[in-house]
């Protein structure tokens, strides 16, 4: 496509599309090209439903792969070559939205414990406990945990939309013990191996998918399965421990005070309930200085 192609790329960058997306659109575009083997400028509507044709019946492709392709090739007509009228009807493939496949509580600690590196099991226990894509949590730095309102901040998501999600208590305990053993350098939360720079989610997704595979999943792995479970937890400890509604959130909350019961625990022990790693308090570190909760005044009433 040559000059054409570097025409679209400027013009996805100039509606600041994700970087994933342009890549997308443009290999889509360039799939288009290669099959007919004729400039886009010479190609009307009539070779655009042959190519898609060529995707369903030869190529077998999925609706959703599909539609992507429709999506580049719309781009590349109404925007870049400002030809809206060839792509008017060009239908959108339906995508069919299945009910995806849970995983049981076992199955989701089998897999934890499948990973042995903690910083990508906190990577993934983050992603699964708050809801998180994995290039959001990738992205996550130092000062997007915030433990005393219990909520991480998510600067650029999808769309490049920033947004806060709840910090379960249970993602807040392997991360400072990630940090106790780790020490990562700010900012980057999950530094990478070059410097500088945050850790790529091409690797948490290799090292989820060896711990499926280890584990002996068949299942798909997705975010809800170990949400489920952190909820399902926290309300449990909640039913058994119920707190006056006047009461601070961590003061009658066990799994909060597991977090801050040992101070002499090593960190480097393998996981256990009530465990708190090591760390130097920083007066600048949310992670590692969590609020101190008042006392509750119900305590002592009868």
């Amino acid at each position: 496509m040559g000059k054409l192609r570097d025409q679209m790329i400027e013009d996805l960058q100039l509606r600041d599309y994700a970087r994933g997306t342009c890549k997308a659109y443009v290999d889509c575009a360039r799939a288009f090209v290669a099959y007919h083997r004729k400039p886009p400028q010479q190609m009307g509507e009539l070779e655009i439903r042959q190519f898609l044709m060529h995707l369903v019946e030869t190529k077998k492709a999925s609706p959703a792969s599909r539609k992507m392709h429709v999506a580049g090739i719309k781009f590349l007509y109404e925007v870049t070559l400002r030809r809206p009228e060839v792509v008017a009807s060009i239908p959108w493939p339906k995508v069919p939205h299945g009910v995806p496949e849970i995983l049981s509580g076992s199955e989701v600690m089998s897999l934890l414990d499948a990973i042995e590196a903690i910083k990508h099991r906190a990577v993934i226990l983050t992603a699964y406990g708050a809801g998180l894509r994995v290039s959001e949590v990738c992205s996550l730095q130092v000062d997007d945990i915030d433990s005393k309102r219990m909520t991480i901040r998510v600067r650029l998501g999808k769309g490049n939309k920033a947004r806060y999600v709840i910090l379960p208590e249970r993602v807040l305990f392997l991360l400072r013990r990630y940090w106790a053993i780790e020490r990562p350098k700010k900012p980057w939360l999950f530094a990478g191996n070059q410097a500088g720079c945050p850790l790529s989610p091409a690797s948490v997704r290799y090292h989820l998918n060896a711990a499926a595979k280890k584990t002996g999943l068949t299942k798909r792995v997705h975010a809800p399965h170990l949400e489920a479970l952190v909820c399902d937890a926290s309300a449990r400890a909640r039913h058994r421990h119920p707190r006056h509604p006047d009461a601070p959130r961590s003061s009658l909350d066990p799994v909060d005070h597991a977090l801050h019961a040992d101070d002499t625990a090593d960190p480097r022990e393998d996981d256990k309930p009530g465990r708190r790693p090591r760390h130097a308090a920083a007066e600048d570190d949310r992670l590692t200085r969590p609020a101190r909760a008042r006392a509750p005044a119900h305590r002592g009433a009868r």
